[in-house]
């Protein structure tokens, strides 16, 4: 087989590794431009607060494939260990690192073309709706007067997707695990893209002269890309610290001194101690980072609106981080024993499944309420005073962590591949919930009621353990996922419907008086 002809099957499977992920993000934008369309037909919602989601949506959800991309195809070949079988093949390591990154630039090139067009197509009706917000000149779009579709725009766009995906790999390769590369992506891409930007800024360059300077970092990081794929790909597989965050048990359990010669560990404790060994350090990593955002955030000390500087910006980002560290808390609950299969071995012991439910949710769970607790007394303690708003949002805040990190375990459950839940778990929460956020706002009912969703979905994963440990997830399995997410979004929606009729009848009988 000639060298193209390895590369085109090459790529060929890693555009398969990326499927799933590729449909994540098309059915969150299809959906959130739905949800959109539902809120143009709505005289309150045409300002610029939502025309602001269609812009971000075009940003955001190439962002997620970009994210995602590397971690997939790198972490799916060490989940299932094809890496060291790719090692054996009359293949050059060279197709095989080409194949991942092109595979990679086309998923996020694809889904960011199919952003553009939906956005494309809804700047038609925000144009209607809001002519003086939104409208169309020489074929550029404008908000509040600011070009949206310029080249210098979409050259930043497309810029910090290619860093992403570049950066993406360079840690995938170099920590060796996903997981733990995923965590250090967010953080160094965000002070990588701020870092440049300013240096840009400061320097006063034109946009040419920005953009071969942009150009050459690129290629500075996709040669070390290169370098490191060599070594990844070349040298055996070597056992670090990043080891701890693989799902990996290798050592069996080891009963402490104070167990006597013939004691044994209960059948709980075991499973506690291997679901503590699987996702402890991932759990731990996950609220070390929320807490620092929090503190750095806390100890800014400006007014919201006016903060400058890489501190206040990273500290800026703890609650966007809180929320997706919730969602990876509830993706981490089952992902240990997804790997490879390794369920199987409850199965075949014969272990309860609701035993098998509550081991696995509860470590992460503990480390949920430990996050948000700590997260909160944080903010309390904050040297500003932000107001009676600022408890609302932070208890608005916590009831979307519960409800997200109950998505996430019924995800990470429901995935084939277990890394994907970590990016479909986030996707697949603010689609199913958008029509609880419409009646919400619709019927000005209080955030918290979406907690409602929550207790539904806890319920689907602990029903669906029997199945997921004989591992029927089918067809029929996916029905019935969908059936319990169809049944968790209509309890808070039935609720806010009764209440609006209750304050209805009310409403009527008292005028009829």
């Amino acid at each position: 087989m000639n060298s193209s002809a390895q590369l085109g099957r090459l790529v060929w499977k890693d555009v398969r590794t990326l499927r799933p992920l590729l449909i994540s993000a098309v059915i969150a934008a299809l959906v959130f431009n739905l949800v959109l369309v539902a809120f143009l037909q709505t005289d309150e919602f045409r300002n610029s607060t939502f025309i602001g989601w269609s812009i971000a949506l075009w940003i955001i959800i190439p962002g997620f494939v970009a994210l995602g991309a590397p971690a997939m195809l790198v972490g799916t070949e060490q989940e299932e260990r094809t890496i060291e079988w790719l090692r054996t093949l009359p293949i050059r390591w060279q197709q095989i690192a080409a194949s991942k990154f092109w595979a990679a630039v086309a998923a996020v090139m694809i889904t960011w073309l199919l952003a553009t067009i939906l956005m494309w197509l809804m700047s038609l009706g925000w144009q209607r709706a809001a002519p003086t917000l939104f409208h169309l000149d020489s074929d550029k779009y404008y908000v509040g007067g600011q070009s949206l579709l310029s080249l210098p725009f979409v050259s930043l766009i497309l810029f910090d997707l290619a860093l992403l995906v570049l950066l993406g790999f360079n840690l995938v390769y170099a920590i060796r695990y996903p997981l733990p590369a995923l965590l250090a992506l967010i953080p160094v891409f965000t002070i990588a893209a701020y870092t440049g930007s300013f240096l840009l800024v400061m320097s006063g360059l034109s946009y040419w002269h920005s953009a071969l300077i942009a150009i050459g970092v690129l290629f500075i990081l996709w040669a070390t890309q290169h370098l490191l794929a060599k070594v990844r790909l070349v040298n055996p597989a070597r056992r670090s610290v990043s080891t701890l965050f693989s799902g990996a048990t290798p050592t069996t359990y080891r009963p402490t001194s104070s167990f006597s010669v013939h004691s044994r560990p209960s059948q709980v404790t075991s499973l506690l101690w291997q679901q503590l060994r699987q996702t402890g350090p991932l759990s731990v990593a996950l609220v070390v980072g929320a807490l620092v955002l929090f503190i750095l955030f806390s100890v800014s000390r400006v007014e919201p609106g006016e903060r400058t500087g890489i501190i206040p910006i990273l500290g800026a980002m703890a609650p966007v981080f809180v929320v997706l560290s919730s969602s990876w808390l509830g993706a981490v609950v089952f992902y240990g024993d997804n790997v490879r299969s390794r369920r199987g071995f409850f199965s075949d012991r014969g272990i309860s499944p609701t035993r098998v439910w509550w081991t696995r949710l509860f470590p992460p769970a503990a480390t949920y309420v430990f996050m948000m607790a700590m997260a909160t007394l944080i903010v309390m303690l904050s040297p500003i005073d932000y107001g009676a708003r600022a408890r609302t949002d932070l208890l608005n805040v916590v009831a979307l962590t519960i409800v997200l990190f109950a998505f996430g375990q019924l995800v990470s459950q429901w995935s084939q591949r277990p890394l994907l839940a970590f990016f479909a778990a986030p996707a697949y929460a603010f689609a199913s919930l958008a029509p609880v956020f419409y009646m919400m706002d619709r019927f000005n009912a209080g955030f918290v009621v979406i907690i409602l969703v929550a207790p539904v979905l806890l319920f689907a994963s602990w029903r669906l353990t029997y199945r997921w440990l004989e591992s029927e997830v089918d067809i029929g399995y996916t029905l019935r996922v969908l059936g319990y997410t169809l049944a968790a979004v209509l309890v808070p929606c039935l609720w806010i419907a009764a209440r609006e009729l209750f304050f209805f009848s009310a409403y009527f009988i008292a005028s009829a008086n």
